[in-house]
């Protein structure tokens, strides 16, 4: 009601082709341009080596033996990160992977509670960790030195956690609900459907994808440095 008389001398900008979409179903003939968010590139090179095994026992102040492979995801713990989906998916994933861990990184937001239960119901208090929220140093070690980043959101307009996941070189799992539909072509990652069984089947099928650390970073970099948002701003303030 009060911006409607403005919006012939307004450009919106959307972060995403979904904010595109829900610009223009409320403001039909306002001009929109798609300038994502960035990121510090920069800050997720040159991180700390770790082995799966030296950053599972890190984060998890537990002493395994031996881990195979390790998927984080990270996020506020709310209902709309769809955390549910990925321990569920996980739970299958262990059967046939015993040694694999699962770390979710993020705040509760009245979620966590939720969570903890799923996972002690479904037995796996061994496999899949909280950690809690973490500092940027941390959130750089988990992501440089993880096998890949899981996020089953219910709905992201970007999703800034994930272009720092390609910024540190790793395959990514996302839901289609996300606003990342080129990572394949991109060779980036799986995009796939927001259930248990597709993500299941995508924590398979990265093992056995020989993806390109330099190819993820260098995608990211030529589209989401902040060097790169910047000068689109720009370019679109002038006009």
């Amino acid at each position: 009601i009060f911006i409607r008389p403005f919006t012939t001398n307004v450009t919106w900008q959307a972060c995403s082709y979904l904010e595109v979409e829900d610009i223009k179903n409320v403001f039909k003939s306002s001009e929109v341009v798609e300038i994502n968010d960035g990121i510090d590139f920069d800050s997720f090179q040159d991180v700390e080596e770790m082995s799966k095994l030296e950053l599972v026992n890190k984060f998890t102040n537990q002493n395994f033996k031996i881990v195979s492979d390790v998927f984080f995801s990270m996020g506020r713990l709310h209902e709309i990160k769809g955390f549910d989906v990925i321990i569920e998916a996980f739970y299958l994933f262990v059967k046939d992977n015993p040694n694999a861990k699962l770390l979710i990184a993020g705040g509760d937001d009245g979620y966590e509670t939720f969570l903890r239960q799923k996972i002690e119901k479904l037995n796996l208090l061994d496999s899949i960790f909280l950690i809690g929220a973490v500092n940027h140093e941390n959130k750089c070690k988990l992501l440089s030195n993880c096998s890949a980043f899981a996020l089953a959101s219910k709905f992201e307009s970007f999703g800034i956690v994930i272009a720092e996941a390609l910024a540190s070189g790793v395959p990514v799992i996302l839901s289609n609900k996300t606003p990342w539909k080129d990572i394949e072509k991109n060779k980036c990652g799986i995009f796939t459907e927001n259930n248990k069984n597709r993500f299941y089947n995508s924590f398979c099928n990265i093992k056995e994808k020989n993806y390109n650390s330099e190819v993820i970073k260098a995608f990211v970099k030529s589209n989401f440095d902040w060097n790169i948002i910047i000068n689109r701003f720009i370019k679109t303030i002038n006009k």
